[in-house]
């Protein structure tokens, strides 16, 4: 696809300064649940199991994600390569640079793991790092492809974690980004074609989600759907103001209506998308306050939260190595 075929929409600017706070949140989440795992504490049921299962907050990054490229692609006249180039020159070099770094700790990753420091799951580590080490080329061609997510779990173990395990849902990022742009032109251009593809896509994911999770660890259905949350959630934001008189009505009742369910009934990942998605989507569509929702929209866009946003990818990328070097101290 050329960068001509891609019709210009007018659209208002998604830089929501709330979703900064939630990424430095979720960021703090999955490293202070690393803590913990290097602490040498164990998985518990209730609010603890919670904090110490970082993954719950990758999922709703994943969700962040399926909006805010949503809303790049909307806004940009740009074709395929143009925004690949984009995606590539944001992402490609720290995550060169940390994969780099943790094959330099290769050796201090492994003494980490053999120690008693981390005899929760340093067994398990220590057998994916004497793979990598094994077939370091091998795997270091997957990485650097940053589709290891594809790679076939009955070839190649640990190809979705590798030399650095929190790379697993940048590799399913890569794969989203690599995807969605065309779903998205798609849908610009015939709306009901878009969705009848979007249908089939999560049947089939749905009818053979036991044998993509299979194939490979880092894809299956659910992180399919934490995109697809993302993505639908651009669109409620984008156009559930514009409707008019009583579709207005109607069309706020059922979005309130369902949030509340689903916040009720879905895992965390999604109650906490949902929460954001209320808090900005009130002051869209109401032109009244409430005042707990302004003091959660207030936690969220704090100087600290929002410093922390803004470095959260790197963080994200450097904290395992940074935790290891501190364990050996």
């Amino acid at each position: 696809m050329n960068d001509r075929s891609v019709p210009v929409v007018s659209i208002p600017q998604t830089h929501i300064a709330e979703f900064e706070g939630l990424r430095g949140l979720l960021a703090a989440w999955v490293v202070f649940g690393h803590i913990l795992l290097f602490s040498g504490y164990t998985y518990q049921d209730g609010w603890f199991g919670i904090v110490f299962s970082p993954v719950l907050g990758v999922y709703a990054f994943m969700m962040l994600s399926g909006f805010v490229i949503t809303g790049a692609l909307n806004q940009r006249q740009e074709g395929w390569r143009r925004f690949m180039a984009r995606r590539f020159f944001r992402l490609y070099p720290a995550y060169v640079f940390c994969l780099m770094l943790a094959i330099f700790c290769l050796h201090l990753s492994q003494f980490v793991s053999s120690s008693k420091l981390v005899a929760t799951f340093g067994p398990h580590n220590l057998e994916r790092l004497t793979d990598v080490e094994s077939q370091l080329g091998t795997y270091l061609a997957f990485d650097m492809s940053l589709l290891q997510c594809l790679v076939p779990k009955w070839l190649y173990s640990n190809a979705h974690e590798s030399f650095l395990p929190p790379t697993w849902s940048l590799s399913t990022e890569w794969l989203f980004y690599t995807v969605v742009p065309f779903w998205i032109w798609q849908l610009q251009r015939n709306a009901k074609l878009a969705a009848c593809t979007i249908c089939a896509f999560i049947a089939f994911v749905w009818l053979f989600a036991s044998q993509l999770k299979d194939v490979n660890q880092a894809f299956h259905l659910g992180n399919v759907f934490h995109f697809l949350t993302g993505i639908g959630s651009y669109y409620l934001w984008k156009h559930l103001p514009q409707f008019r008189g009583r579709l207005q009505t109607a069309a706020i009742i059922g979005f309130w209506f369902c949030a509340l369910i689903a916040i009720a009934v879905l895992n965390l990942p999604y109650k906490i998308w949902l929460l954001v998605m209320v808090a900005i989507l009130y002051e869209r569509v109401h032109s009244r306050r409430l005042i707990f929702i302004d003091w959660f929209r207030l936690f969220l866009t704090t100087p600290q939260l929002q410093f922390l946003g803004k470095i959260s990818y790197s963080t994200y990328l450097v904290h395992w190595i940074v935790i290891e070097v501190c364990v050996t101290v």
